[in-house]
């Protein structure tokens, strides 16, 4: 598989007065051009001027600020913003359907999530950190076939936390009162400071059999002390679906 290497860490040979040969071939386009305009072309004095200034910028941001790699970039950009068909967006998502708690690819692989209980690893003392640390890259060299870490970040969702609290104080109508401030101070605070929950969840493509890998990997979770439980059909067609919305807060990790 090629890689693009980024542009900042690529070689390039400089040939002389310090300039590569892309700027070279850039600076031999747009020299003779704009000597020409000015010198040899009929136009008047300001019209000459103004054409040759023109010239010489698009010049300098061809030469040094790369100005035709921002134009790829930027064509491709606008390209990939018209997906008008139906049918081009399929051929887009390689998910070919959702069941069983799977999702089958285009390509016929399997592929199962699991999501993990996150643990509060800085609060930590130093032993448990390192112990914790090295299980971890067992649990990594321990198994023999990809799996990818996805972290999202989402709006906190107190739905079912306000369900609980309303049965408890139901019959109470001291605390019915408390509960109503009470609800509206922590909506109030969840929206003014962005209050976000974070999703972890392990990616396990099939290799051989989906369901001993999963097995695998909750037993290696379980010896790490991380609660894990398999993602449904529903949740799995929400997570799909989280890569294709505006808001999209999806961090792959590898």
């Amino acid at each position: 598989m090629a890689y693009e290497i980024p542009q900042q860490l690529e070689y390039k040979e400089k040939i002389i007065f310090g300039l590569t040969f892309r700027q070279l071939a850039y600076l031999f386009l747009f020299a003779p051009l704009t000597a020409l305009v000015f010198f040899k072309s009929g136009m008047n004095i300001y019209a000459r001027t103004f054409i040759s200034i023109n010239l010489s910028a698009l010049a300098v941001g061809f030469i040094f600020l790369e100005l035709d790699h921002h134009l790829k970039v930027w064509t491709i950009w606008l390209k990939s913003r018209k997906i008008v068909k139906k049918e081009k967006l399929e051929k887009f998502v390689p998910v070919k359907e959702i069941k069983d708690d799977l999702i089958f690819t285009k390509d016929n692989r399997k592929i199962a999530i699991l999501k993990i209980e996150p643990i509060n690893f800085s609060i930590k003392p130093d032993g448990a950190k390192e112990a914790i640390t090295s299980s971890f890259q067992k649990f990594l060299n321990g198994i023999d076939f990809p799996i990818q870490i996805l972290m999202n970040t989402e709006s906190l969702d107190l739905k079912d936390y306000f369900k609980e609290i309303k049965k408890k104080v139901k019959n109470n109508k001291q605390f019915k009162k408390l509960f109503k401030k009470y609800k509206e101070h922590l909506k109030e605070v969840a929206s003014q400071e962005n209050v976000l929950n974070r999703n972890f969840y392990l990616i396990i493509p099939e290799k051989n059999d989906i369901n001993i890998q999963l097995q695998i990997c909750q037993k290696k979770l379980d010896n790490l002390g991380l609660d894990n439980v398999r993602v449904k059909d529903d949740e799995l067609r929400k997570i799909v679906c989280k890569f294709f919305e505006s808001d999209n807060n999806f961090i792959p990790i590898r």
